[in-house]
């Protein structure tokens, strides 16, 4: 399972076009969970900032320049996602309320990053019926 920190203004377009880019690559595993958190600027203090979980289905080079034309912005990869899912309103919740020494474990200011196996059963724990 990995956590990508994404900004409130991309979370509703890379739902739903299932894509995120990005200028590196990332190894996935196939139909790995990702989670999307929303940066700390955009959901301060104890709402939930974790708002929903993708599958991952492939990497793929952004040759026709997708990127450019939704965000004006160029990337060179996307990480195109299967079954993406919204948490319902009270199931968001902070990946620091969960993990005992979250901040420790993960530099919070890296846009991907790989939970750790036992963070990780915590978390399939808490968002279960979005798995499926």
């Amino acid at each position: 399972m990995q956590r990508i920190n994404i900004e409130r203004m991309y979370l509703n377009k890379v739902l739903e076009t299932r894509k995120y880019f990005i200028s590196q690559r990332f190894e996935f595993e196939e139909n790995e969970p990702v989670l999307f958190q929303l940066v700390k600027r955009d959901e301060p203090g104890t709402i939930g900032r974790v708002k929903a979980v993708a599958f991952f289905d492939k990497l793929e080079e952004d040759i026709a320049g997708e990127a450019t034309h939704l965000y004006s912005k160029r990337w060179k990869y996307a990480i195109v996602f299967k079954n993406p899912k919204r948490f319902n309103t009270g199931d968001s919740f902070n990946l620091e309320d969960l993990i005992l020494g979250y901040e420790h474990k993960y530099n919070s200011r890296i846009g991907i990053v790989k939970l750790f196996p036992g963070d990780e059963t915590i978390v399939r724990q808490k968002i279960k019926m979005y798995l499926n």
